[in-house]
């Protein structure tokens, strides 16, 4: 299933703004404009930011970005100020950060965020772009990458020949798994993997041939169920 954002997480509506107004846990966030609503709008932003990863975003860009950005936030006095820092975010997004859907979305999203000049207008665009971020493989993110490095760092990754009649070196044996370790990395950081038994098996993929290839791979779930990340599944 989807899930949704730090302003959202609580909500499954449709966009439509009585929906939106509908459910008391928005009730706040919709009734903004009639008191302190900038704020408001200004707090879901920030909390959006703060709540996307770095993986999510082009790294360098956005760290050069961020502090201008975050100051803008905090002194933005109007909600077109407001929408054009939504806007400028989603702009430092990479594309793996979005469900394949939001292609579709985003054109008129943005148009819609250049012409917004009412906070109520602003907070169900920002709603409809978190419902549209794949929060749940972030969430994965982090326990893969620990799984992966636990495997790593374990003493029986290090022994990958199986006695005298392995034909490689043990060093060279070891560095072809290291190379291996580093492309599936590389796939963490995309955040490419839909499920836990997905990214078992390409651990496991990874790892044929290596004699602890099973003590691995329980090594890889250990960190998953401790994680909770398979509930998320």
């Amino acid at each position: 299933g989807r899930a949704f954002g730090p302003a959202a997480m609580r909500l499954l509506v449709a966009f439509e703004a009585d929906a939106l107004e509908r459910d008391d846990a928005w009730k706040r966030l919709m009734d903004a404009p009639r008191h302190d609503g900038l704020d408001a709008i200004r707090c879901c932003l920030l909390e959006l930011e703060d709540a996307v990863p770095w993986n999510a975003v082009d790294h360098l860009r956005w760290e050069r970005a961020r502090t201008p950005w975050l100051q803008s936030v905090r002194s933005a006095a109007d909600a077109r100020a407001l929408a054009a820092k939504l806007r400028e975010l989603e702009d430092h997004m990479l594309p793996h950060a979005f469900e394949i859907s939001w292609a579709s979305h985003r054109n008129p999203w943005r148009r819609a965020l250049r012409e917004a000049d009412r906070a109520v207008r602003v907070a169900q665009l920002l709603l409809l772009a978190e419902a549209h971020i794949r929060w749940l493989p972030f969430r994965r993110h982090e326990a893969f990458a620990q799984a992966l490095g636990a495997v790593v760092s374990a003493e029986a990754f290090r022994r990958p020949l199986k006695g005298k009649k392995a034909k490689a070196s043990p060093a060279s044996c070891l560095a072809r798994y290291q190379e291996r370790a580093a492309g599936l990395m590389r796939l963490v950081e995309a955040c490419a993997w839909a499920s836990c038994d997905d990214f078992a098996a390409a651990v496991r993929g990874a790892l044929a041939g290596h004699q602890g290839v099973d003590a691995l791979v329980k090594v890889v779930e250990e960190v998953l169920g401790a994680e909770g990340v398979r509930l998320l599944d």
